[in-house]
């Protein structure tokens, strides 16, 4: 019983950033943040609001997990995987109008010069993060493959 309850505490704090980061999709988070008033025109608004939301909730359980902490250290695997859907999505609404290409750790979008790509930037650090979890699933993987 008690396994299935540390899945279900794991499983929602994995899934809690993104649920948070779609929720505040349905405020106008530019309007906050802008000095100007911006009208809801633009399609892409939407996942641009809940990457911003997501990577908010990154940055600040990147800030704070530890090993005391590890609650932090899972809200920061799922804002990550969060803030990658919504930024992507955020990309392939613009492909729909301009071209948009992806280059290791950068972007284009039609004519303009390469951009950071923080999906493939936070991904990565993400992933760092998780090394010695990773290296230890390897590690039984192997064992079991002898």
């Amino acid at each position: 019983m008690s396994t299935m309850r540390d899945f279900l505490k794991d499983f929602t704090l994995v899934v809690a950033p993104a649920l948070i980061a779609s929720l505040l999709t349905a405020f106008p988070l530019e309007n906050f943040l802008s000095a100007y008033l911006v009208p809801p025109a633009f399609v892409w608004y939407v996942p641009w609001r809940g990457a911003i939301v997501s990577i908010i909730l990154w940055l600040l359980s990147g800030a704070f997990y530890s090993d005391k902490r590890y609650w932090l250290k899972e809200v920061f695997l799922g804002s990550a995987v969060s803030f990658i859907t919504f930024h992507y999505w955020f990309l392939y609404i613009l492909s729909l109008r301009t071209r948009v290409s992806l280059i290791p750790l950068a972007y284009t979008v039609g004519n303009s010069p390469p951009t950071l790509d923080l999906g493939q930037l936070v991904a990565l650090l993400t992933l760092a993060a998780f090394r010695k979890e990773i290296l230890s699933v390897v590690a039984s993987l192997k064992q079991k493959a002898t």
